[in-house]
C-alpha cells in the first residue's frame, strides 16, 4: 500500500496532511486540557512543539508557493515579450546544449558502443553517416526532432544498462 502511495503524486501530499492533522489534534488536545485547567509542564511543552511544527509547515508552504509564483510570473513575462522561457529544466535548454554534440561524445558519455547505437538508430529509421556528426545534422538529415533523437539514445542506454 505504501509503495503504491509513493508512486503516485499523492504520497508526499498524504504525508504532509497526516502531519498537519496530527499537529492540529495535538493542539486541540492540549488546548482542551488548558481549558479544563490541567496545566502541566508536559502538556505545555507538547503544545509549544506542535505550534512550532505548525509554523514550520506554514513557512515551508509559503516558500514553495512563492517559488512557484515567481516561476509563473517569469514565464508570463517571457510570453508577453515573445521570448524563450529561461529555465534550466525545459526542453529548449536541453536541445540547445545538444546541438553541437556528436554521437561519439554521447557514446563516450554513456559508455556505449558506437556501432551498436548506430544500428539501434537504424532500426528506428534514423540513419547516421558518421559517429562524428552532431545532433543537429543527424536530426535535420532524418527530419526528426533533436529531442526525439535524445530520447531514443537515452532509451538505448537504459536498455543496454539493464541487459
Amino acid at each position: 500500500m505504501l509503495e503504491k502511495m509513493r508512486e503516485t503524486s499523492f504520497g508526499p501530499l498524504a504525508g504532509t496532511l497526516c502531519v498537519l492533522m496530527l499537529i492540529l489534534l495535538i493542539l486541540y488536545g492540549t488546548g482542551f486540557g488548558f481549558h479544563q485547567e490541567e496545566v502541566s509542564s508536559w502538556n505545555l511543552m507538547l503544545h509549544h512543539m506542535a505550534a512550532v511544527g505548525l509554523l514550520v509547515l506554514i513557512g515551508v508552504h509559503t516558500w514553495l508557493n512563492a517559488c512557484k509564483m515567481r516561476k509563473m510570473r517569469d514565464e508570463f513575462r517571457a510570453m508577453l515579450k515573445g521570448q524563450d522561457i529561461k529555465h534550466h529544466d525545459n526542453r529548449g535548454f536541453l536541445i540547445e546544449q545538444l546541438k553541437q554534440k556528436s554521437l561519439r561524445e554521447m557514446c563516450a558519455l554513456f559508455n556505449m558502443d558506437g556501432a551498436r547505437l548506430q544500428e539501434s538508430l537504424r532500426v528506428r529509421h534514423i540513419y547516421v553517416k558518421d559517429l562524428d556528426e552532431n545532433f543537429k545534422a543527424i536530426a535535420k538529415a532524418n527530419q526528426k526532432d533533436m529531442y526525439e533523437l535524445w530520447i531514443l539514445i537515452l532509451r538505448e542506454h537504459v536498455e543496454h544498462a539493464s541487459s
